[in-house]
């Protein structure tokens, strides 16, 4: 198409600009597979060329990339066009992995400054071109494809037709170091082309065609977060098992998705030994099964190949009582649910797909659509966690009496409320609907008449405040949410400096350290909710009602959020 007028792009800074459209070396490389695929390649080579070590560097720097295939090849006109971005065929596709047709170039331009293409097809002979970014910045473009062979050494595995790919005069800082991860990275994205089973639509095929990926000639092995069709644990006999698999239609707009979810083994999780009580950090998984903080999330795949793994940036689960609090969180055990979102390019539009795959980026639309169906789900998941690993029935009989020595200092410690005889009487009738027992109602009307009655609570929702406070007359109830990520990481630690000690974690609370930092913990619990209900006035109460909504929510959004890390500092 020829410009009326001045072209408004500036081909040598816009090239710079290109340069710096967020590609790092696996996204880079991934743009040249989606091209060979594209072209019903079978097989592709990736060699890493690397400069001599210096005695002053660690790691050898890249010098070239080679990516070889033996895929259809290009004819005259479409290599031509290869290299010019918004040229390609791929906008023209009903189906494939291609969308723009930028992706290649965009990726070997943030790598090197020379971009070799010799391409042929069965009947044809091999063709050359480059596009030298040196050469532009003095007015020389992508040159006519000319006869010409690449380098014997890169077609020695081809037959009568394919693609060479060469960027060289590499000049980013990229090392052997970020190809540590390269191999691992490549089996995950393109796992349903590699693999010799795959997942379609929630069931378990045959790949007819497994196309071969090397890297400085080893064979990637596949890595499927959902673990039903590959482990990278070579003698694992037991595999995850598909526990639902659904097809979703996007209303008002047009598209679909199909969501399949896996759980992983129960050995994988539960059973004795010490190292099955964190099993995310046990050895056997993070090592053996290459299992990672990103297993919590969700892994998005387009056409085939995966476009996103882990937590989605805003995606949260989503019922209607965990929306008013900004949603839920993935959990340490949800790594050992598999959940795989699929799609195809009609439903981009919906997936926020851009030009750099690595950097899609999902509408409130659909982000808040996928929390809704998931929530359910990963709630059921973590109930079924929690009995199977019998958790919440360490400690106390009845969890809802937490009692200890801190709940005495702090009703000993804070103003009694002088109830009137009548004021009392409400208070039994309360507290009678909290047990069916006598003894834990005297306990719960004595703490009532206190002004203070903490509780440990099972029954609140992971995705709630961390800890609810509750009103009977002028007494505040302080509800332990123990199936938040706080409380839970909270009570472990305690337990695992008893263990340190030598003394039974259930028996944690005989240790005055320990006993000294839940009393402080109660406290500040404690003295929120009783300033809390220390206004005097409906109009005051009216006043700040919502801001300590919002403080609230914000503050059991951020301790959930922290808490999920390991704040470990060893």
């Amino acid at each position: 198409m020829e410009i009326s007028g001045r072209n408004p792009i500036s081909a040598g800074l816009a090239i710079d600009s290109f340069r710096k459209m967020g590609f790092n070396v696996g996204s880079a490389i991934c743009e040249i597979i989606d091209n060979s695929l594209q072209a019903n390649s079978t097989s592709i080579e990736i060699t890493i060329k690397y400069l001599p070590k210096s005695t002053l560097q660690t790691y050898r720097r890249i010098e070239k990339f080679v990516f070889v295939d033996n895929g259809d090849g290009m004819e005259n006109d479409t290599l031509y066009d290869c290299l010019v971005l918004g040229e390609g065929t791929k906008r023209l596709l009903k189906n494939g992995i291609g969308k723009f047709g930028v992706g290649a170039t965009l990726g070997g331009i943030s790598q090197a400054k020379l971009i070799e293409v010799y391409s042929k097809t069965k009947t044809g002979k091999w063709l050359h071109t480059k596009l030298d970014l040196d050469l532009l910045n003095q007015g020389i473009g992508i040159p006519e494809p000319e006869v010409k062979s690449p380098p014997a050494e890169y077609t020695e595995n081809l037959d009568n037709q394919g693609t060479v790919v060469i960027w060289d005069n590499v000049d980013v800082d990229e090392s052997e170091k970020d190809m540590e991860n390269a191999a691992h990275l490549i089996g995950r994205i393109y796992r349903k082309f590699i693999s010799l089973k795959k997942i379609e639509k929630g069931v378990i095929v045959d790949n007819t065609i497994p196309v071969s990926i090397t890297l400085n000639g080893e064979k990637i092995a596949p890595y499927d977060p959902l673990y039903v069709t590959f482990s990278p644990k070579a003698d694992d006999t037991e595999l995850a098992k598909i526990i639902s698999s659904e097809n979703y239609d996007f209303k008002p707009a047009k598209g679909k998705m199909h969501i399949t979810i896996s759980h992983l083994p129960k050995s994988w999780w539960s059973g004795p030994g010490k190292e099955m009580s964190k099993p995310g950090n046990a050895p056997v998984n993070k090592t053996d099964r290459k299992m990672t903080a990103d297993n919590m999330g969700i892994t998005i795949v387009r056409e085939g190949r995966e476009m996103m793994f882990g937590e989605i940036p805003y995606l949260k689960l989503l019922s209607e009582r965990a929306k008013e609090d900004g949603g839920a969180h993935f959990e340490n055990q949800d790594r050992f649910m598999g959940i795989e979102i699929s799609f195809d390019r009609d439903s981009d539009h919906l997936f926020g797909i851009e030009s750099n795959k690595s950097k899609m980026y999902l509408p409130r639309q659909t982000r808040d659509m996928i929390g809704k169906i998931l929530y359910p789900v990963v709630m059921q998941w973590r109930d079924d966690w929690d009995r199977i690993r019998n958790i919440g029935k360490k400690g106390p009989a009845d969890p809802k009496k937490p009692g200890g020595k801190s709940k005495t200092i702090i009703q000993t410690h804070m103003p009694s409320p002088h109830y009137t005889d009548k004021e009392r009487e409400k208070l039994q009738k309360f507290a009678e609907t909290l047990s069916s027992s006598k003894i834990e109602i005297d306990e719960f009307y004595s703490d009532l008449v206190s002004g203070y009655l903490p509780m440990h609570s099972w029954e609140l929702d992971a995705a709630g405040p961390f800890v609810k406070y509750e009103h009977q007359l002028k007494s505040i109830i302080v509800k332990y949410n123990m199936n938040h990520p706080f409380m839970k990481k909270f009570f472990e630690t305690l337990e695992d400096i008893a263990e340190r000690k030598g003394v039974p974690r259930d028996d944690a609370l005989s240790v005055e350290e320990i006993q000294r930092t839940k009393t402080l913990v109660d406290l500040m619990l404690a003295s929120y909710g009783i300033a809390e209900i220390s206004f005097e006035s409906a109009s005051q109460t009216d006043e700040v009602g919502n801001t300590l909504s919002t403080l609230k929510s914000t503050w059991s959004s951020i301790a959930h959020r922290i808490s999920k890390k390991d704040i470990r500092t060893e």
